[in-house]
Formats: C-alpha cells, sequence, structure tokens
C-alpha cells in the first residue's frame, strides 16, 4: 500500500535520466540513514538493556518509537510535497495492460536480473547473521558491522549518482552486482574468531557501497521502462509497473530465504550444536557462493539492457512532443 505509489510517484517527478536517479538516490538516502539509526540502537542503548545484541526488548522499543516517528513524517510529506507534470493518457484496462507487460522487452530483460540479484541478496540476508554468529563467533559485532554496512551505503548512493553522469544506468548497476558477487568470496578464507572482524569488516564497507546501486537503480530504471511503455501505447501504467516489481521484491525474499534454509537443512547445519565438515562447508556455500552466483547471472544480464541514455532521450523527446499535441 505504501511503496507502490511512493515510487510510482518518484518516477513521474522528473523523466529526465540524470534527475529521475537524483530522486531515486534520495529515496535510497533517507531509506539508509532509517536502517542506520536501527542498526546502531544496540550500541546507543546498550547501557539500558545491558547489550550490543538485538533483544526482543530492545526490538520492541526501537519498532515502537520508529513507528511513531513515522507517522510524524508521513503527515509533513502530505502536507509539504508537490505532484508532478502529469502526462497525457489514455484509460488503462487489465487486459491492455497484460498484452502490454508481455510485449515489453526491456521490462522482461530488467525483472529477469532484479529478481536473480534479489534472491541472492535473499538469500544473504537469511543466513548472514547465521554465519557471523554460528560460524565466525561474532555475535556481538553483528551491530558494529551492520551499522558501518549501511554508513557505507550511504557513502554508496552519492558515487551512484554522481557515476550516472558519465555511464549509464545498467552499467553502474552490472557494476555493482559484480563487486558483490566478488567481495564475498574472499570470506571463504576467513576463519571462526576475533581475527576474522578486521577483514570482514572491510568486506562490508566494500559491499556497502556497491550495494547502493541495488537501493538507486531499480526505482530508477524501471522508470526509463515505463517511459518507454508509455511511447509505444500512449498509457501511463507506472502503479501497474510498480505492483509487479513489488511483488518482484517479495518473492524474492520468500524464495531466497526459503531456498536458504532448505540448503541449510539439508547440509545438516545445527545452530546450537556441534556441525561437521560437510555441514560447515554447505553454510559457506549458502552464505558466499550461492548468492555470488545469482549476483553475476543478474550483472551479465544488464550489461545487455537496452534502453540506453541516448534512446531514452529519444523516447523522452517523443514523450513530450506526445504531450504538446495535446495540450488544450
Amino acid at each position: 500500500m505504501i511503496q507502490i505509489p511512493y515510487f510510482s510517484w518518484s518516477t513521474e517527478l522528473s523523466r529526465d535520466y540524470q534527475q529521475r536517479t537524483r530522486i531515486s538516490g534520495f529515496l535510497a538516502l533517507f531509506g539508509a540513514l532509517g536502517s542506520l539509526v536501527f542498526m546502531l540502537a544496540p550500541l546507543a542503548l546498550s547501557s539500558v538493556f545491558g547489550t550490543t545484541e538485538y533483544t526482543p526488548e530492545l526490538m520492541s522499543s526501537v519498532s515502537s518509537a520508529l513507528i511513531f516517528l513515522a507517522a510524524i513524517l508521513i503527515i509533513i510529506a502530505l502536507l509539504t510535497s508537490k505532484q508532478g507534470t502529469p502526462i497525457p493518457s489514455k484509460l488503462s484496462s487489465f487486459k491492455g495492460t497484460l498484452k502490454s507487460i508481455k510485449s515489453n522487452k526491456p521490462f522482461w530483460m530488467y525483472a529477469i536480473a532484479f529478481a536473480c540479484g534479489g534472491v541472492g541478496t535473499g538469500i544473504t540476508l537469511s543466513v548472514l547473521a547465521i554465519y557471523i554468529d554460528s560460524y565466525l563467533q561474532l555475535a556481538a559485532s553483528l551491530p558494529v558491522l551492520l551499522g558501518i554496512y549501511t554508513l557505507s551505503a550511504l557513502i554508496g548512493v552519492f558515487i551512484v549518482v554522481q557515476l550516472i553522469k558519465y555511464i549509464d544506468k545498467h552499467r553502474c548497476w552490472a557494476f555493482c552486482w559484480f563487486i558483490s558477487a566478488i567481495v564475498p568470496l574472499f570470506f571463504l578464507l576467513l576463519s571462526p574468531g576475533e581475527k576474522a572482524f578486521m577483514p570482514l569488516l572491510i568486506g562490508f564497507i566494500i559491499l556497502g557501497i556497491a550495494s547502493a546501486g541495488n537501493m538507486v537503480l531499480p526505482i530508477a530504471l524501471l522508470g526509463d521502462v515505463i517511459d518507454y511503455d508509455i511511447f509505444k501505447t500512449h498509457v501511463n501504467r507506472t502503479a501497474n509497473y510498480f505492483s509487479i516489481n513489488s511483488l518482484i521484491t517479495k518473492g524474492n525474499v520468500a524464495v531466497g530465504g526459503g531456498l536458504a534454509f532448505y540448503l541449510l537443512a539439508a547440509f545438516g547445519y545445527d545452530v546450537n550444536g556441534e556441525n561437521n565438515d560437510s555441514a560447515i562447508n554447505g553454510l559457506l556455500f549458502v552464505t558466499l557462493i550461492l548468492p555470488s552466483i545469482f549476483y553475476t547471472i543478474a550483472g551479465a544480464l544488464l550489461l545487455y539492457f537496452p534502453l540506453t541514455r541516448k534512446r531514452h532521450a529519444i523516447i523522452l523527446k517523443k514523450i513530450n512532443k506526445l504531450s504538446a499535441q495535446k495540450q488544450p
């Protein structure tokens, strides 16, 4: 209910290639700031709860505070934000939407790459804490690592937005996926214990910066795909496309998480017990190797994405011409 109109609105504020990326960058920036507050909460409130771990009591207190803060910020947004400039559009129908999506080749390339990268991310999100806590024995360092990761992502947002001035979105996003695929493979060299913390921290900084590509570019790139659909059909289906995008996002987490835990069970890994070499190798495969495979596929697909900056500029000129013709 929130994400579909929220992201749809953001892509309609501007159709300019660079400006749309800046807007998406702001969305990612404040999203990361919110995550950073949550990640650092155990450190800030350690004197109150007596630990830097994520306990049920801490989660309850922080979540209540964030829900209250979110309500205030939503009211401010409703009172101060403006509408984007609408474009003339025919009415959309369910049948027409299905036909449009079926024939939109740039969308399918985007969706498959987005799904592959998302499944990899879903796997990582599901088992990363197990890898750090149960295998590396660094549970107390998890808030620090996640906080540094999120802080690095904030820096990465600025880097990505600047990079789009010089390279196309799809190539920048592909590069970020390739970095996300390579860095975890070095973690295979780590042994459990405190000595693993520093190289893990360095890896998290690099991964955090690279993650900014997945925070900023999908929304901006999907906006360009929607412009292509508007040019082809003269119908604005922004919300329809973001509905599908939201469905893929939720499916990524479900498929990635389900696959990760199923494989851990198949390898016989026990979080609280003793594990043989086969179980440990299974954990390392699921946590570090399997996501990298999905990330590599996503990056490779994006290299062949057809909507370049130049092609989008041509599409935008034709959309603007169409709008000018229909102005009273």
